[in-house]
């Protein structure tokens, strides 16, 4: 021991007397402060995704120092001409190795240490809560010093094994290979995710590692089998350099380190099997969905059989014992509207069926891939209506890989939950074709906006999570065991991790990670003088805007395609850097109360049929437009000049042959409000409002509207205001 505390004084003494490396903990914190001081309302002001911005490039420069200090640490014995000498000391080369890497380790945790310091800093000004500050740091913690490790660790093996100074150039190529080209080019594009463990460091990725929501509760232990397999690979190559180093220098212990290299090589091995099995069963079940996408067929399998469900209601529970998820799914339909024949109904295929019952009573079922098919004559029993029952388990990861980035169309474990409606985690009724063809190597996507429900009534029930569910329907029940309800929705998704609600008492709630606390307050701020002005004059009708809006980093495989959508009761906005809660979103989250839509679009009447056509997009926009206007004040060129939309929608550039409509009208509601008629203007408009305005977004692309000619607008202003 004597001997190993005298070489780990030395090569501290080495490393903190070097005028080049003690200051590089201190710039990278430094370089690091400066990259989250950069955080400003004009993009999003989420720490931890300016913060995983970091990790990916900063962080992974900064691996280049341990290859600079296990190569020069080495190499500093190694190329004196006393080395011989020195080789004759009762030293051990297991001595010398654990003295470089315990002393590398020492300095180079430093590096964490600054970052830590640095992300402490900027957590607790932006409120993380200190449960949540405590977390992410030791998340990041564990994997920098694991990355270090290995890093250090493989520098000193290429030291060991390579005299001469070209093993600075192979470190090099070595850090370059092991961190951007192995994962943008190998792991990502190519697919190679047997390849991910070998990553010097894991948050180089994209997808749900730099998600605050879900990096860290649902990550955990995918990062427990890959780190368990990194630190049995660094324990072989710290042998295989003590093997090498014993192969230069007189010594009796020659076997004995060669029979350890062996045995490290085969745990390596072992370890490297929870991985390598998850990534198998993973890949089964993409086969599956790329079978179900019909490549054969070029993915046009029409969608058949389907049928409204009047009813549904889903249990969602954390099993203890199976280690899963476990679902219960009871649709109640009547029966002259099911379909003559076998009725099919379509379910994610990672979702494995355990048992239908029909009315209680257990019913035949076949699975094939995305679609369960229950026997005709278990549903031609009496009455008028039935109540099919799916009992079924949810997948840890229903894993969807792209060409960008590693996907997750849901997520299912104790701590967090992604069930988004789009990744169909519950039964639809009908064929619908769920998937489509990629290329050769990513085979499979989620259809956008394939699956379609129709409205109905819930009830969600979820029971036995570590963490708080949050639902896009409204909360009926408080409590460990929550309970969802919605008289009127077309479908609902399920979230649970590293969550937020934010909003004071009276405001639309915002569900959003820690991070992005600052700027959900700020956007609910805003959005509660927006309700406050038209719940003064406008009759919201019950059921018909939002009671929520989730703003959430989706995890790439979702389906979302960076779009808001609105579900039930809940406005989704997917969250990046631009894609933030800024004055879009504003005006988004204003239509959304509103209408209970997402469309933030002006129809375009060119080649319209008379049937078809309506002035309901700009009757919304001038709803919209009274706001800015009487409740905060602004000119009229105020509001065309800074409102997005506004100018397209009923400026100038909506004169023309396509859209002449909304500048007319705009015209009128001016001439009206300079007359003193603001009133009359606000009551003509509520009417409207109370017939519906709501534009809905069909699976065929198409859309739902009220039709109402701009002739009907110009009899009802007539009618309202005595003439023009």
């Amino acid at each position: 021991m004597g001997k190993l505390l005298a070489a780990f004084r030395l090569e501290c003494r080495h490393l903190f007397s070097s005028w080049l490396l003690l200051p590089l903990p201190v710039l990278l914190g430094l370089w690091m402060a400066s990259s989250l001081s950069s955080m400003s309302p004009a993009q999003s002001q989420d720490l931890y995704l300016y913060t995983m911005d970091f990790q990916r490039i900063q962080f992974t420069l900064s691996l280049a120092v341990p290859f600079l200090v296990g190569v020069t640490s080495v190499r500093r014995d190694l190329d004196r001409p006393s080395y011989e000498w020195l080789g004759g000391l009762p030293v051990s080369s297991g001595t010398l190795l654990t003295a470089k890497l315990a002393a590398g380790m020492v300095y180079l945790s430093l590096f964490p240490a600054a970052m830590a310091l640095v992300y402490g800093w900027f957590g607790v000004r932006s409120g993380l809560p200190a449960d949540v500050l405590r977390g992410e740091l030791l998340w990041f913690a564990v994997q920098h010093e694991t990355a270090y490790l290995v890093t250090l660790v493989l520098a000193l093996l290429l030291a060991v094994a390579i005299r001469n100074r070209v093993v600075y150039l192979i470190a090099f190529c070595g850090w370059v290979f092991g961190t951007f080209f192995l994962s943008e080019f190998v792991v990502t594009r190519l697919s190679w995710y047997a390849l991910k463990p070998f990553l010097l460091h894991q948050m180089i990725q994209d997808g749900m590692p730099a998600t605050e929501a879900w990096s860290i509760k649902a990550g955990r232990g995918e990062l427990k089998r890959i780190l368990g397999f990194q630190l049995a690979a660094a324990a072989l190559l710290l042998a295989a350099a003590g093997a090498v180093l014993h192969k230069r220098r007189p010594s009796l212990a020659l076997p004995a380190w060669r029979l350890a290299t062996g045995a490290l090589a085969l745990i390596a091995v072992l370890a490297y099997w929870p991985y390598g099995s998850q990534l198998h069963e993973r890949q089964q079940r993409l086969a599956v969905k790329a079978q179900e996408a019909g490549l054969d067929r070029g993915g046009e399998e029409a969608p058949d059989g389907r049928f409204p469900v009047d009813k549904a209601s889903l249990a969602v529970r954390w099993d203890n014992e199976a280690g899963a998820v476990r679902l219960e799914a009871a649709l109640t339909v009547r029966r002259d509207r099911l379909p003559a024949g076998k009725v099919p109904f379509t379910l994610n295929p990672a979702f494995p069926v355990d048992e239908v019952l029909v009315n209680g009573r257990p019913a035949p079922f076949h699975r094939g891939g995305q679609t369960v098919t229950i026997a005709e004559e278990a549903l031609r029993a009496d009455g008028k209506e039935a109540t099919i029952t799916f009992r079924y388990k949810a997948p840890d990861y229903d894993w969807m890989p792209s060409p960008l980035e590693e996907g997750y169309a849901a997520i299912a474990t104790k701590e967090a939950l992604y069930l988004p409606a789009a990744s169909g985690w519950y039964p639809h009724p009908g064929r619908q074709p769920m998937y489509e063809g990629g290329d050769r190597l990513f085979p499979v996507r989620l259809r956008y906006n394939a699956l379609t429900f129709g409205d109905a009534s819930w009830e969600v029930r979820t029971d036995g999570f570590g963490t708080e569910v949050f639902a896009t329907l409204e909360e009926a029940g408080g409590g460990p065991d929550k309970v969802f309800q919605s008289g009127r929705a077309d479908g609902v998704s399920l979230y649970a991790g590293t969550l937020i609600r934010s909003g004071k008492s009276g405001e639309l709630p915002i569900v959003t990670t820690p991070g992005n606390r600052r700027e959900a307050e700020a956007f609910g701020d805003k959005l509660q003088q927006i309700r406050a002005y038209y719940d003064s004059w406008l009759p919201v009708r019950e059921g018909n805007g939002i009671r929520q809006i989730v703003y959430l980093q989706a995890p790439s495989g979702s389906g979302t395609r960076g779009s808001n959508t609105v579900e039930g009761r809940s406005l989704f906005i997917p969250q990046t850097k631009s894609h933030n809660l800024d004055n879009f979103q504003l005006l988004a989250a204003q239509k959304a109360y509103l209408f209970g839509d997402a469309d933030q679009h002006t129809f375009s009447y060119s080649g319209m049929p008379a049937e078809d056509f309506s002035v309901v997009s700009e009757i919304r926009y001038l709803l919209l437009y009274l706001y800015y206007r009487e409740g905060k004040g602004m000119s009229e060129q105020e509001v065309l000049r800074d409102v997005p939309y506004f100018a397209g929608a009923l400026g100038d550039s909506s004169r023309g042959e396509d859209r002449a409509y909304g500048k007319e009208m705009r015209q009128l509601v001016e001439k009206a409000i300079r007359g003193g008629k603001l009133p009359e203007v606000k009551k003509l408009l509520a009417g409207f409002y109370r017939e519906g305005l709501t534009v809905r977004q069909l699976p065929d692309e198409g859309l739902e509207y009220p039709r109402i000619p701009y002739e009907r607008w110009l009899e009802e202003w007539d009618k309202q205001m005595g003439g023009r």
